[in-house]
C-alpha cells in the first residue's frame, strides 16, 4: 500500500470512529442514560485545575460579596477587598462599612452606606471609580455596563436620581417634585432609565429617555405595594412587591405576572436569562423556588424543606448552598451536579460558566 493510500485509509477510519461516538452520545442523552448537564459539568471540572482549590479571605465581619469575572469583591465591616483570579489580594480600601450594602450586575458592583454620600464602584479589573452625591443616599443600583444609578435626598425636592457613566461621570439627573424615588436603574443597553416613585396616592413607574428631560412613559401601580425594579434586558423591566412580580416591556405594557397575595415572599433574583422567586406557602419552614423566563413563563419549581444558606444565579445556572452540600441547577431547576462541602453560614457566588465560589469563614473555595 502506498503512503498516500495509507493516510487516506487512516483518516477515513478516524472519521468513522468519531461519527459513531457522536451518534452514541446523542442516543444516550435522548434516552436519559446520560444527563447532558452532568456531562457539561464533568468536562468543566476536568479542565479547571482550580476546582476545589481555596484561598484565604478576610473572615471577620463579612457583610456581602460579589463575583466579578474571575475576581472577588468582599465587603466587610472594616474594608472593601478585591481578589484577582488567582486569589491574590490586589487592593483593599479601609473604612467604616458597618451597615453598607452591595449591589452587583454582571462584572460590576457598587458598595454604599444608606444615608451616606459616597459610593465605590468595582469592575472585574478592580476599583473603577468613586461617586459622590450632595444628599443622603436612599438606594443605588449598577447595571451590567457599569452605569450607576443613585436615588438620594435633595432638600428642594422630595428626592433626586443621578446616573453615572462607567467612567464615573455624572451623565443624567432628574428631580422628584412629586413622590420619593424608591428605586431606579438604567437599562443595560440604550438610554432608558426606570424610576419607581412612592406618592400620596400610591406608586408610579416611570421611564425616561436620558437624552431628554421629560418622562417618556409612566404607569400608576394601583393597589400595588412595590419594593424594587430591575431590568433583565433593554426591553424587559421586572417590578415586584409583597403582592406579586410583574414583567413589563420598555413601554410599560404588561408581559406577565406571578401573583403572591396568599404567600410570604422571600426573595426575587433577576438575571438577564431568567429570574427566580422564592416564597413560603404557609407558616412552616418549607420554601418554594420558582424559575421563570423573561416573559414570566414557569421553567421549573423546587420545594425546599428549609431556606438554604445561600442562593446565587448567573448565566444559565443557579447555586444552592446548604450546611454540607452545594448543588448546581440549570435555569429549569434541573440538578446538574453537587458537592459535599463544609460551609456553615457560608455564601455561594454562582459564575456564568457554571463554576461556583463558596465563602465560608476565612476561606474561598472554587467548585464546578
Amino acid at each position: 500500500m502506498s503512503w498516500r493510500a495509507f493516510v487516506k485509509t487512516f483518516f477515513l477510519t478516524l472519521l468513522g470512529a468519531l461519527a459513531v461516538l457522536a451518534v452514541t452520545a446523542v442516543v444516550l442523552c435522548l434516552t436519559g442514560v446520560v444527563n447532558p448537564n452532568a456531562v457539561l459539568r464533568g468536562v468543566t471540572a476536568g479542565r479547571n485545575e482550580r476546582v476545589g482549590s481555596a484561598f484565604s479571605v478576610s473572615g471577620e465581619g463579612q457583610l456581602d460579596a460579589a463575583a466579578l469575572g474571575e475576581g472577588l469583591l468582599l465587603l466587610t465591616e472594616k474594608d472593601l477587598r478585591f481578589y484577582d483570579g488567582e486569589g491574590r489580594l490586589s487592593e483593599s480600601r479601609s473604612g467604616a462599612y458597618r451597615g453598607a450594602l452591595l449591589d452587583a450586575s454582571g462584572d460590576w458592583a457598587a458598595a454604599y452606606l444608606p444615608g451616606g454620600t459616597s459610593l465605590w464602584v468595582y469592575s472585574k479589573d478592580g476599583f473603577a471609580y468613586e461617586a459622590k452625591v450632595e444628599g443622603e443616599i436612599l438606594g443605588a443600583c449598577v447595571n451590567s455596563r457599569g452605569w450607576l444609578t443613585v436615588s438620594w435626598v435633595e432638600k428642594r425636592y422630595q428626592g433626586a436620581v443621578t446616573v453615572y457613566s462607567d467612567k464615573g461621570v455624572p451623565s443624567y439627573r432628574i428631580h422628584a417634585a412629586e413622590g420619593y424615588p424608591l428605586a431606579a436603574q438604567a437599562a443595560p443597553k440604550g438610554y432608558d432609565l426606570a424610576v419607581l416613585r412612592l406618592h400620596e396616592g400610591g406608586a408610579r413607574l416611570e421611564v425616561y429617555d436620558m437624552r431628554k428631560t421629560e418622562c417618556r412613559v409612566s404607569l400608576e401601580l394601583e393597589g400595588e405595594i412595590p419594593a424594587e425594579i430591575r431590568y433583565l434586558d433593554a426591553h424587559r423591566l421586572c417590578c415586584w412587591g409583597v403582592r406579586g412580580v410583574t414583567m413589563y416591556d420598555g413601554d410599560l405594557n404588561r408581559l406577565g405576572r406571578m401573583e403572591l397575595d396568599t404567600v410570604s415572599l422571600d426573595r426575587v433574583t433577576v438575571t438577564p436569562r431568567f429570574l427566580t422567586v422564592s416564597y413560603r406557602p404557609g407558616p412552616e419552614e418549607t420554601l418554594i423556588l420558582v424559575s421563570l423566563d423573561r416573559n414570566m413563563k414557569v421553567l421549573g419549581e423546587l420545594e425546599l424543606s428549609k431556606a438554604p444558606e445561600s442562593l446565587s444565579q448567573s448565566g444559565n445556572y443557579l447555586a444552592l448552598l446548604r450546611e454540607e452540600e452545594l448543588e448546581i441547577y440549570d435555569r429549569d431547576l434541573r440538578r446538574c451536579t453537587g458537592f459535599t462541602v463544609n460551609a456553615l453560614r457560608g455564601r455561594a457566588l454562582q459564575r456564568p460558566d457554571g463554576t461556583v465560589l463558596v465563602l465560608s469563614g476565612d476561606r474561598a473555595t472554587r467548585w464546578g
